[in-house]
């Protein structure tokens, strides 16, 4: 489906790439974010905290793409953030994964 998406609409994607990528950049950040502080807040221990903090941050890509092509069969444009983000989780997912190996590395983060 990822690759139907960014094929079809790959004109379009040249052309608002930056504005697509900074809202699901946000996204993803946000999700992190509140789910760290809410994490903090409750005490969780750690690796529920890890688990939560993980899975709230990254989201079903796909499915958002698929919904906005139902959804939304008019306005073709509206797939075009869950295709950024399935590539966007991707990148990141590794990102995120080798920051928190190195912070345990450093006894930063406990198990």
């Amino acid at each position: 489906m990822l690759s139907i998406i960014i094929s079809v609409n790959s004109n379009d994607i040249a052309s608002n790439w930056i504005i697509a990528t900074v809202a699901v950049i946000l996204l993803s950040f946000s999700g992190h974010i509140i789910t760290y502080i809410i994490g903090k807040m409750l005490k969780l221990p750690k690796d529920k905290f890890y688990t939560l903090f993980i899975d709230l941050g990254m989201k079903n890509s796909g499915l958002a793409a698929s919904l906005a092509a139902e959804s939304f069969p008019m306005f073709y444009m509206a797939t075009i953030p869950g295709a950024i983000y399935s590539i966007w989780q991707n990148i990141w997912g590794i990102i995120l994964l080798h920051i928190i190996r190195k912070l345990k590395k450093k006894n930063i983060l406990s198990e």
